[in-house]
């Protein structure tokens, strides 16, 4: 940041001759009385606690008394922005030593009769005022204030709100006088309004003078003298030289041909870059927005729109280096935009008016499971999504490979081999728009379907046989009647791929079923199942085509359970510790087949 504009009369005085056009002579200078310190802090004395209304109203009561008619104002944010936008002052952000506003750390921006501004960082608003009475022997601005009243003497500290002591503390530096130089001519002066930062540079208008046919305007810096700017009809003005962090004086005088009206000393306005956005993406059901730091800023104000609708502001960060902000308050298939605007001390920047949007879309939530012909992945649709996006990795793999892009809610994974570990996430999309991720994902042991190899009536009982399976620690077998509709587990085996069901008595039909496991992972299996009739010692019969229901695991020996083979498959649990440490947390944002984790 430049340094500060010399606010004497003298050092604008001295910068006359450079002015096109203005007029040196010392009659030709008219100064008027504008603010009046000792009549402001006179009435403070004989009222600082006499119970009449707010801070607001205490401190603007004091403000008319020094001269400031127009600056009345009943609520404290109100009377900071009046007093701004009428140039009555510049506003200065205060350092705080011990809770208090210490003289040698804030040299030129306080002084007796300037209004002491308390900003609330939890409630994100000002919430009180006072008036500054200069500063005692230790150097410590003391005060008036009404409705926690202070009599001049007091030490001016912070004070709990909200239940913390979290403030930021601002000035408002007045003006002691109006300067008006240059001839005076029967055209009025024009007095700038205000400034504000716009994308284009700084903006700023003043008061239309009547008999004005058109308006010259000017510029200097602390570093250089006054240069024209160009001549314009309207009264407002945009600077689109404007260079970040530098401060500007901007004057303004009203012609008409080749009459020209008196001019003020001038408004000084400080450039702050325009932020932009590089990028807003759905990550872990929130969505991140990024941008480029402005290098002057002290933090930034995020603002949002949902669906079109207000914008409102959802966080003040106070770290002039972050470039990132999470917003986890998000729905699935709302639409937002972002803006955001840099802030030193007072100054703030404007803001990309479009600023920048992304579809919320979550992440799904699947389950995996070893089907007849792979390992099946299930999710739950998510709102806003029109398709998804599947991805695997493989035990000890550091890439996720892409599988297929779908609009259904599962996928079936053939390619894969029984004993092996298969990890899965998937990833929603609206169009362009990539959603969320379970960045780790769920890990399944692929235990491939025995094959039921016969099944037969023999004098020592039921004799049936399978295949085996690659991986697998055991075998469940399971037997019913064709009424019946829940299975029944009638063993575990570990390395028979045989099993004689004794059970059954001559003239009795059963049906027969083996699913695979390893721990708590189970194969699936086949749900026709094998079909034997005990007489006579019939051979194997196959199932009608109507599919009995999902074969069950009881609690103990003999029991039914109606519970559905995704409910028995407890991935989650059996989770492989040493591939889930080696996982990644990322995802293409395009179709790639494979990419690195980062």
């Amino acid at each position: 940041m430049t340094k500060r504009l010399l606010s004497s009369v003298l050092a604008i005085v001295l910068t006359l001759s450079i002015l096109p056009g203005l007029s040196t002579k010392a009659d030709a200078a008219k100064i008027n009385a504008f603010y009046d310190r000792k009549k402001s802090l006179a009435y403070a004395d004989a009222h600082w606690n006499d119970g009449k209304g707010l801070c607001a109203e205490f401190v603007s009561d004091c403000l008319k008394a020094g001269g400031l008619t127009e600056s009345y104002r009943t609520r404290v944010c109100t009377l900071y922005d009046a007093l701004l936008s009428n140039n009555y002052g510049r506003s200065y952000k205060l350092k705080i030593f011990d809770d208090s506003i210490l003289e040698s750390q804030n040299k030129g921006k306080i002084k007796a009769g300037d209004p002491i501004f308390y900003y609330c960082n939890r409630c994100k608003e000002f919430t009180h005022v006072s008036l500054c009475n200069g500063f005692n022997s230790a150097g410590f601005a003391i005060e008036y204030s009404h409705n926690n009243p202070h009599n001049g003497y007091k030490r001016t500290y912070t004070y709990r709100h909200c239940g913390a002591y979290d403030w930021t503390l601002y000035s408002i530096s007045m003006y002691d006088k109006a300067t008006v130089f240059g001839k005076k001519t029967n055209i009025d002066a024009p007095k700038i309004i205000n400034t504000i930062n716009v994308v284009d540079g700084i903006y700023f208008r003043w008061n239309d003078v009547s008999d004005a046919t058109y308006y010259r305007v000017y510029r200097k810096t602390d570093d250089s003298n006054w240069s024209f700017l160009g001549n314009v009809t309207a009264p407002v003005y945009t600077d689109n030289t404007a260079k970040n962090g530098v401060e500007y004086t901007y004057t303004v005088r009203a012609c008409k041909g080749s009459t020209f009206s008196q001019y003020y000393p001038g408004v000084t306005a400080t450039y702050l870059n325009t932020v932009n956005f590089t990028s807003a993406e759905n990550v872990n059901n929130s969505i991140v927005v990024k941008w480029k730091a402005n290098p002057l800023a002290d933090g930034y104000y995020i603002y949002r729109q949902v669906n079109n609708g207000n914008w409102y502001r959802i966080a003040d960060i106070k770290n002039g280096k972050t470039t990132s902000y999470v917003d986890n308050n998000v729905v699935s298939g709302n639409n937002y935009r972002y803006r955001i605007r840099c802030f030193n001390g007072g100054i703030i920047s404007s803001y990309e008016v479009g600023g920048i949007g992304v579809k919320c879309l979550t992440a799904p939530v699947i389950t995996v499971a070893n089907d007849n012909n792979g390992i099946k992945v299930n999710w739950k649709m998510v709102a806003g999504a029109d398709s998804y996006r599947v991805y695997r990795r493989g035990a000890g793999e550091r890439y996720w490979t892409y599988l297929c892009t779908t609009s259904d809610n599962f996928y079936l994974d053939e390619n894969v081999k029984s004993g092996s570990y298969y990890r899965y996430t998937v990833r929603s999309a609206s169009g362009n728009v990539f959603g969320s991720y379970d960045s780790n994902g769920l890990v399944l042991r692929c235990v491939g379907t025995p094959d039921m190899e016969g099944v037969q009536y023999t004098k020592d009982g039921v004799k049936l046989s399978w295949s085996p399976i690659n991986g697998a620690m055991g075998y469940y077998v399971y037997h019913k009647t064709p009424d019946a509709k829940y299975w029944r587990r009638i063993a575990v085996l570990n390395d028979a791929t045989s099993f004689v069901d004794k059970e059954p008595a001559a003239n009795s039909t059963y049906l027969y079923t083996v699913k695979a496991f390893y721990g708590y992972t189970m194969s699936s299996y086949y749900q026709d199942g094998l079909k034997c009739v005990c007489d006579e010692g019939l051979g194997v019969q196959k199932l009608p085509e109507k599919a009995p229901e999902v074969p069950v695991e009881p609690s103990t020996e003999g029991a039914t359970e109606n519970v559905s083979s995704t409910a028995i498959l407890l991935t989650s649990a059996v989770s492989d510790v040493q591939s889930a440490a080696r996982a990644q947390r990322a995802l293409p944002s395009d179709a790639i087949a494979t990419m690195q984790a980062p």
